[in-house]
């Protein structure tokens, strides 16, 4: 699971040089695009959308937004991550983007939240289940509720998968 990310623009200033082991670190965790033009091109596309929040809350300060936001991002990554490591066994690295809207705290309180995810989420195509060809001591067949997936895009592609089903989207954001 990695990150959808801007490169930020190289500073002269020692200060803020890179070292080796911060470009690992880096790249083991975002994917970075050269400018918000490319980064909105590439993952906010509507066959990518995982999931879109709305929801209401009054924050007393912008900082308090800033602070939630972030800590829901990371929420949604690790949940990501667990997915991608755990039960797919690292078959898939999912990258993650979030849509912000508004991007600043506002008195109205009204909010929301589109993550966009590549490779794209994936449906259950109606009809196709998936049959488990071992049977239990007692005879019984049993049915995945799974089955063949297709990929979400408009015109419905023909890119089938009999892979596990792909991540449901994560909760949505709460105030507690």
């Amino acid at each position: 699971m990695k990150w959808a990310r801007v490169r930020a623009k190289s500073s002269s200033d020692s200060k803020n040089k890179e070292t080796d082991q911060d470009k690992k670190n880096d790249e083991a965790c975002f994917v970075f695009f050269p400018d918000q033009k490319s980064l909105e091109k590439e993952m906010e596309q509507p066959k990518n959308i995982w999931a879109n929040y709305e929801f209401k809350f009054h924050f007393p300060k912008p900082a308090n937004y800033e602070n939630f936001q972030k800590r829901y991002e990371i929420f949604c990554g690790g949940y990501l991550l667990f997915y991608d490591d755990i039960v797919r066994s690292k078959a898939v690295d999912h990258i993650l983007h979030f849509k912000w809207s508004p991007e600043k705290a506002t008195d109205a309180g009204k909010y929301s939240v589109k993550m966009f995810i590549t490779p794209p989420p994936q449906k259950p195509i109606k009809g196709h289940t998936q049959k488990s060809d071992q049977a239990d001591d007692r005879n019984y067949k049993t049915e995945s509720p799974g089955g063949i997936y297709q990929n979400m895009t408009a015109g419905g592609d023909d890119e089938f998968s009999v892979d596990p089903p792909p991540p449901p989207p994560p909760p949505p954001p709460t105030m507690h």
